[in-house]
């Protein structure tokens, strides 16, 4: 595979399917301010495990520890989880949970796929890095989607449903 092309995918490719899901839960029809705190809560409940996880389990990224030259732009830090697969992981698991639509499911997941060979031809991530975060999404989504919200946040959901139905209003 072409250097640029790993580059791209590696760097920048992991933007499009956030955008798309994004997209998408602004688009629902049902229970949208719900289903947007959830995944707000999803994503930082992941954000922490990432910053736990890179605590507790420490390794240098590929290219330091092979000595070449990395293929993505990347901070000198631990490898440990990624944070590209961890973001699309959870952006597919909530649309999924949100729209129970599978076309949209398999879609991110193959981008996430797509973006995770990147990370690792780019030697900037490590198969278990991937592992890790698609794990850590996995549990972040599985606590926001089936724990019910505390009174607070269902609150917030009303309002943010609210807010979203004056400034952006669902196509019909």
């Amino acid at each position: 595979m072409h250097k640029d092309l790993i580059s791209f995918f590696a760097n920048y490719f992991f933007i499009f399917p956030l955008l798309w899901a994004a997209y998408i839960m602004l688009e629902l029809k049902v229970r949208r301010g719900e289903y947007i705190v959830r995944t707000v809560c999803a994503g930082i409940t992941a954000v922490v495990f990432a910053a736990i996880g890179m605590k507790l389990y420490h390794h240098a990224r590929p290219y330091v520890l092979s000595h070449v030259q990395a293929l993505a732009i990347n901070p000198h830090n631990n490898s440990f989880p990624s944070l590209h697969a961890l973001l699309i992981t959870a952006a597919a698991l909530v649309v999924y949970l949100a729209t129970k639509n599978w076309w949209y499911f398999i879609v991110l997941v193959a981008t996430d796929a797509v973006v995770a060979w990147a990370r690792i031809l780019a030697h900037v991530h490590f198969l278990t890095d991937i592992i890790g975060g698609v794990l850590m999404s996995i549990v972040a989504v599985a606590i926001w989607f089936w724990v019910p919200l505390p009174d607070f946040l269902k609150q917030l959901s009303k309002t943010t449903g609210t807010w979203l139905d004056r400034k952006i209003p669902v196509r019909k």
